[in-house]
């Protein structure tokens, strides 16, 4: 059995008998892979701190082909993000984020640019103050490396843009917009504004560091939040657990 090391994060943890732990990492080079760390809850030396939730670590991992779980051998620890743990509403957005990648991710696929994603949201919210709307588009940024980016420019059905004047509304079975015209059921839709929209295709078209300037108001947040909930909650067929959690912290910013 060859010894693999690779960079990974914490993203679930559960204890396994009277000292083990299987662990979730989600690495940069095998995708999402799930292990047992024997005697983890005794051992202080290979294990220290490092298999905490949303740790970034190295870990060295053993694999049978004929096993779905890998043996982890060690884990060095390369950042702790603690300051994530104390305010309630990063640790409620990163459990979130990181039930999507248990969620809707592949198992042992990799999945580089999403890894380097994760690792940027966690060192934004751990040496930041937690922003409702920063934490909002790193989600619209997960979901789109997951494959379920919503279509916000147009409407599916016609192809009349947002600049066309018509109302619209977001159709989460077909993950995008349908105009007024084309709405055969209307209760069908998350209601959201014209105005929220053109902040959003404004946002897209500036991308970077100019994007990062706009500001959304209460009411564009609250309706985005809701139409990316409603997308969620249709590709998985339920509510994640995480999810209820965070939204009692959407837009109580400092």
């Amino acid at each position: 059995m060859p010894l693999y090391s690779t960079e990974a994060v914490v993203i679930r943890t559960r204890d396994y008998r009277e000292s083990d732990r299987i662990v979730t990492f989600f690495t940069r080079d095998f995708g999402k892979i799930s292990g047992i760390a024997r005697s983890a809850r005794r051992s202080t030396k290979r294990f220290s701190g490092s298999l905490d939730l949303f740790c970034h670590v190295m870990v060295q991992f053993f694999e049978k082909r004929s096993q779905n779980l890998v043996r982890v051998e060690g884990c060095d620890l390369l950042a702790h993000f603690h300051h994530i743990r104390q305010d309630v509403r990063k640790m409620a957005h990163m459990s979130y984020l990181v039930e999507l990648i248990l969620l809707m991710a592949p198992e042992r696929e990799k999945q580089a640019e999403l890894f380097d994603l994760l690792l940027q949201v966690q060192g934004v919210f751990n040496t930041g103050p937690y922003s409702s709307q920063k934490a909002l588009f790193f989600e619209m940024r997960f979901l789109a490396l997951l494959g379920y980016a919503p279509h916000l420019n147009n409407c599916l059905s016609c192809g009349a843009g947002i600049e066309s004047g018509r109302s619209f509304g977001f159709h989460p079975e077909r993950g995008g917009l349908l105009c007024s015209r084309c709405a055969i059921d209307r209760n069908e839709l998350v209601g959201v504004s014209l105005g929220t929209l053109k902040l959003l295709e404004a946002h897209r078209l500036l991308g970077g560091e100019k994007a990062g300037r706009l500001v959304f108001s209460p009411l564009a947040l609250n309706e985005l939040q809701r139409l990316l909930r409603a997308l969620v909650i249709h590709k998985l067929g339920r509510k994640p657990r995480s999810m209820g959690f965070m939204e009692q912290f959407m837009g109580t910013d400092r």
